[in-house]
């Protein structure tokens, strides 16, 4: 990433003063545009915010009568949610909204194995057994043609409440209560399917007509506005700050048992703990299970029932996070066999037997590790349904729209969506989807950016930092946490945490010899190879030790270059150009190529792209014009490349070629052990494979070791790396760990180099290349 210092614009000088003592809250409140003190106390005090009329609706009026009709009537009233957090948070609230109010409500969540999302014609049918003349809808609802029409057909009025994005003709609904038919930046305009459905019960409680304690839905709202990463601003903002007071003051009994059978010692409940420990709990039940029975939970005063539901929930929670590791490495595998389709703009998959109750979960650590949209299918049947999701910049409902000609169904909303398709139209509906977002990515500036808001030296972090900290919070969506740096630090050590060691603590230290340790969450253990660095982060609350407590969230790092080097004097002449951030790395390969009549392309690897006239280091030669396709093995090789081919200009590409993983990596070189064993005669270095498998010597020779050791075979190694093979019929059970280990750390010292490759200024590149000599 390249990292840049905020610069936001300046607060009115009535503000500047009254703050003008504060570390971070005066720049904090000038980059989100604060600057009035009304609106500074809105935004600080949930007490002073001035909430917006539900009755902004258009047709909030219509809604209102007609459930005021049914409760005075006595007509059963039907609530229609969905299986995740915020569906079941809408339910729950309509559900006891209503019935506090005096109706008669019976409510649905689909069964998500049974019937997927939406408003299925046939689950409808069984549901209107409960005689509901009046059904409600949260969460859903605003695609529903089919069944609304229905509904209407036997006289049953539809309310549809729902956040997902207005389709181009809207239902025949009695009234819609939807953000997006409200004007952009109104309050209510950026509400979750929660915060939408709670309008509801608001506007019937403005009526007067009712005397229902609605604050006391502010937990609920909270979770799932937080839950369905809604923008935490204006109105949402106001509720998740109440909420989150509420569950600190007096937690629900559901919410006590979930954290008890957790074994979770929370001392103080924030946005993280909705986002990180209830709501995945709760999402468990709706994506592998049914998610009815959770209404009645979130509700119950019982300990003894809850007590024995939130066991429950946790059993399924640990069968969800084993089956989205299952499919989550079934498609990072499926993608690594095919590396031509990392620089496809959508990443599509599909396969027989995926759990999609969790695909959604799967595609968006998918899409993060790639940094583009990501759809997982599963096919069933003939029909092919799953979950989309996208990356900032990207509306991935709107592509999908564009091509909802081959589509059975679908739903979402910018950065989420849902849909099934016949297997036979996938590869239409790809081509399709690619260039709509291709087209969306054309109108990006797409630049890998990090925004640095404040640097600070490690020893820095104060109570009174702490406390502006905690006043700017609850955090999320358009109300991100400020990003900090710190720099010209020292690793001192790096280590794995975790039962699995998924996450990695890394110690460092300061010029002054302070010392501090960040989290890494979700991230293999990896060298970092330099040897100062500048480290991004975040200062977060821990949730377990209570007030003004915190640890350090690892953001990114990068090589810290003294303010004395001047990159621009150096004395050596290679221009370059940077293409690794292209979203069609190859079709500008080609470009280049079309343009320059001399230019040699250097590759190292197995995969070599089809079409292109690729060499090792043995086969390059002096030419003025080097493309580098790929993250080389290691500087010493970087340096080598550049040596013999001593360019004018070089062409920086980031084309996939990560094989370093020890099984992947074993793979290949077992396979060319095996032809070098049927080609005895063959003329073979240490080098030469190197080039072949696209790593390191040392990588080269701990893999022939290991091989070795194994008793697969014996081979020779002599001064100048040349290598013969032996067959060997003998096999070794058991293998001294070391030389695992050995292989291990050389792959990992690879992939850190490649991850280095990757991000850091070509200036920096060619700066270590002048100092390894040339």
């Amino acid at each position: 990433m390249i990292w840049i210092e905020s610069n936001p614009p300046s607060l009115s000088a009535e503000i500047a003063s009254l703050f003008n003592n504060s570390l971070i809250l005066n720049y904090e409140l000038a980059k989100r545009n604060v600057q009035t003190i009304e609106e500074v106390n809105a935004y600080l005090d949930p007490a002073s915010y001035p909430q917006a009329s539900p009755f902004s609706f258009p047709e909030m009026d219509k809604a209102v009568d007609r459930i005021i009709k049914a409760i005075r009537d006595g007509e059963i009233i039907g609530v229609w949610g969905d299986f995740d957090v915020d569906g079941q948070t809408s339910t729950a609230i309509l559900f006891d909204g209503l019935t506090r109010m005096g109706a008669n409500v019976v409510y649905h969540i689909p069964v998500r194995a049974l019937e997927s999302h939406g408003m299925q014609l046939k689950a409808f049918k069984t549901f209107i057994k409960h005689r509901p003349s009046l059904v409600i809808t949260c969460d859903t609802g605003i695609s529903e043609f089919e069944t609304i029409e229905f509904a209407r057909s036997i006289g049953v009025d539809v309310i549809i409440t729902d956040h997902h994005t207005l389709p181009n003709t809207l239902p025949n609904a009695q009234s819609i209560i939807n953000p997006h038919q409200l004007p952009d930046g109104h309050p209510l305009s950026y509400l979750a399917g929660v915060g939408t459905a709670f309008q509801l019960i608001r506007a019937l409680e403005h009526t007067g007509a009712f005397g229902v304690d609605i604050a006391s839905y502010y937990d609920l709202v909270a979770l799932g506005t937080i839950a369905d990463l809604a923008p935490i601003k204006s109105e949402n903002r106001f509720y998740a700050q109440m909420g989150l007071a509420q569950l600190n003051l007096n937690l629900r009994t559901a919410f006590s048992a979930m954290f008890k059978t957790s074994q979770a010692r929370i001392s103080m409940i924030d946005e993280n703990t909705l986002g990180f420990n209830i709501a995945p709990r709760l999402n468990a039940s709706g994506r592998l299970s049914d998610a009815n029975e959770n209404i009645k939970f979130l509700l119950s005063n019982d300990q003894l029932f809850c007590k024995e539901f939130a066991v429950g929930l946790e059993q399924l929670n640990i069968s969800r996070k084993a089956v989205v590791e299952t499919i989550f490495h079934m498609a990072k595998s499926a993608i690594e066999e095919n590396l031509s389709i990392v620089n496809e703009p959508v990443l599509i998959l599909s396969n027989q037997g995926w759990e999609r109750g969790v695909l959604g979960i799967a595609a968006g650590r998918l899409s993060e590790l790639y940094a583009k949209p990501v759809i997982l299918l599963n096919i069933e049947n003939g029909i092919a349904a799953g979950s989309v999701r996208s990356t900032m910049g990207i509306d991935i409902t709107a592509a999908i729209r564009e091509n909802d000609e081959h589509l059975i169904r679908y739903g979402g909303h910018p950065m989420a969506a849902g849909l099934s398709i016949p297997i036979e139209k996938i590869g239409e509906f790809s081509r399709g989807l690619m260039k709509s977002v291709k087209k969306q990515l054309n109108m990006l500036q797409f630049k890998k950016e990090l925004i640095i808001d404040h640097t600070i030296g490690i020893n820095s972090i104060s109570d009174q930092l702490l406390k502006e900290l905690k006043q700017l919070s609850p955090f999320g969506q358009e109300n991100s946490a400020p990003i900090f740096a710190s720099l010209n630090l020292e690793i001192n050590s790096t280590s794995p945490l975790g039962m699995a060691e998924k996450h990695t603590q890394i110690t460092v230290q300061d010029v002054e010899g302070n010392t501090t340790s960040l989290i890494n969450w979700n991230s293999e253990m990896r060298p970092i190879p330099f040897d100062r660095i500048d480290i991004a982060y975040y200062i977060r609350p821990d949730e377990y030790r209570g007030k003004n407590t915190y640890y350090l969230e690892y953001v990114d790092h990068r090589e810290h270059v003294p303010d004395s080097i001047n990159l621009d004097a150096l004395p050596f002449h290679i221009e370059y150009e940077d293409h690794r951030q292209d979203m069609d790395q190859l079709l500008s390969v080609k470009e280049i190529i079309s343009k320059k009549d001399n230019i040699q392309i250097w590759y190292e690897g197995l995969a070599k792209p089809d079409g292109l006239k690729v060499l090792g280091r043995k086969g390059l030669m002096k030419n003025k014009n080097l493309l580098i396709l790929s993250a080389p093995q290691s500087f010493t090789i970087l340096n080598e490349i550049i040596n013999i081919s001593q360019p004018e200009l070089v062409f920086f590409f980031n084309i996939p070629n990560e094989r370093d993983d020890i099984k992947e990596f074993l793979s290949g070189l077992g396979g060319a052990i095996k032809y070098y064993l049927k080609n005895l005669n063959a003329d073979i270095s240490l080098n030469a494979l190197s080039i072949h498998l696209g790593h390191t010597e040392e990588t080269i020779l701990n893999g022939l070791i290991w091989f070795k050791e194994r008793g697969h075979i014996n081979y020779v190694c002599d001064p100048d790396g040349k290598l013969i093979f032996h067959k060997n019929n003998g096999q070794k059970l058991v293998l001294d760990p070391k030389i695992e280990a050995n292989l291990n750390k050389s792959l990992k010292e690879t992939s850190a180099f490649r991850k280095y490759y990757k991000r850091v200024n070509p200036n920096l590149l060619l700066r270590k290349i002048w100092d390894l000599g040339i």
